[in-house]
């Protein structure tokens, strides 16, 4: 059986290099996985994703509402944004409509 804490942190690494390879940033793992004074799974050194705090889950059966409301009181004056999976299955982006509508709406 796979380490639960483990399985997590790998998939908070391979959403960091992912993430750092298409927006050409340094997304890394945030120390003690938000438990410090910054918040989230991941952090963005420079780059477009700044605006973001970044949860990732690995689980096969997600609580959504429980991530998101971790994601929302996290996010402070940035956009929470869940990234979400299960084993053998696609990634998935989650975040607040008036969110998307205003990331949106900028690109206009």
């Amino acid at each position: 059986m796979i380490n639960p804490q483990k399985k997590g942190k790998a998939y908070e690494r391979q959403i960091a290099k992912l993430l750092s390879k298409a927006f050409d940033c340094d997304v890394r793992r945030t120390p003690c996985s938000g438990g410090l004074d910054i918040k989230g799974d991941l952090r963005n050194l420079y780059g477009v994703l700044d605006r973001f705090v970044i949860e990732c889950k690995k689980q096969e059966h997600i609580n959504i509402w429980k991530a998101l409301d971790q994601t929302t009181r996290q996010g402070g004056s940035k956009i929470g944004l869940l990234i979400f999976s299960r084993n053998n299955e696609k990634d998935y982006v989650c975040l607040e409509l008036n969110d998307f509508i205003g990331l949106l709406q900028k690109e206009k």
